[in-house]
């Protein structure tokens, strides 16, 4: 299944959707999902994306111990610059706990993505 990343919204709009569906694909172990929204640096091998896929599971596997994710709440963003910018964001879980975190976003193609290096 393919996913498309919402590039013709306003930067606020795409930075928002990226950090909701990078937490719901982590969420639901989907690594096709997930690199859609993320951006390594370079592109993956086979290795890595099996390696990716390991970590996903185990993710999911906490987040399942949780009762799954109940919302995904972006806060803030902070540009740095034009390709380069930080967004606060709330996870709340269905057992009633809530994390709070910040995920650093740049922008590739005209697109945000989840800077994961």
């Amino acid at each position: 299944m393919l996913f498309f990343v919402g590039c013709g919204k306003s930067d606020e709009a795409q930075m928002q959707e990226t950090v909701i569906e990078v937490v719901k694909a982590q969420a639901v172990g989907d690594v096709e999902r997930y690199l859609q929204y993320a951006d390594f640096g370079e592109e993956l091998d086979s290795l890595h994306i099996c390696l990716l896929n390991s970590m996903l599971i185990r993710h999911k596997t906490v987040v399942d111990r949780k009762g799954g994710v109940a919302d995904v709440v972006p806060k803030s963003s902070t540009p740095e610059n034009d390709s380069l910018a930080y967004m606060s964001y709330s996870v709340s879980y269905h057992d009633g706990t809530q994390e709070q975190k910040i995920a650093t976003l740049v922008k590739k193609d005209g697109c945000w993505k989840v800077s994961v290096k």
